[in-house]
């Protein structure tokens, strides 16, 4: 099974400000590279979170993704739950509250496409 980490850039994932007490339903765009290839990649699809808020790493506060839709390169996503791939959490972090002002920490989002590859948007370094 192949596997590939993806680093999030500025602007990766629109409409994502989230308020201190609200959850609902985004909608999502990436187009970048893959860590340690030198292809450019992209998606697009649905991210919805729970309305109960949850305590990430150094407690940073922000809210469960319960769904992750769309499509990758042209593929289905599968959304994997947490601690599945890569220690993904699963947590879409308020306001860029989460570790190093990201709105994802390093085990991120983490999705099977249907062609069996599984993958994991993160957020890492200093920026996003």
């Amino acid at each position: 099974m192949k596997t590939s980490l993806v680093s999030l850039v500025a602007g990766a994932i629109g409409a994502l400000c989230l308020g201190p007490t609200y959850a609902d339903q985004f909608t999502w765009t990436y187009e970048g590279s893959v860590i340690g290839l030198n292809t450019v990649d992209g998606g697009h699809g649905t991210l919805t979170t729970g309305t109960t808020p949850v305590t990430g790493l150094g407690g940073a506060t922000g809210y469960l993704v319960t769904n992750f839709t769309g499509q990758w390169n042209g593929l289905q996503i599968n959304f994997l739950p947490p601690d599945s791939f890569a220690e993904n959490s699963n947590v879409l972090y308020n306001d860029f509250s989460g570790p190093n002002g990201l709105l994802l920490d390093p085990g991120g989002i983490a999705f099977e496409l249907s062609n069996g590859v599984l993958m994991s948007l993160i957020g890492c370094g200093d920026t996003f």
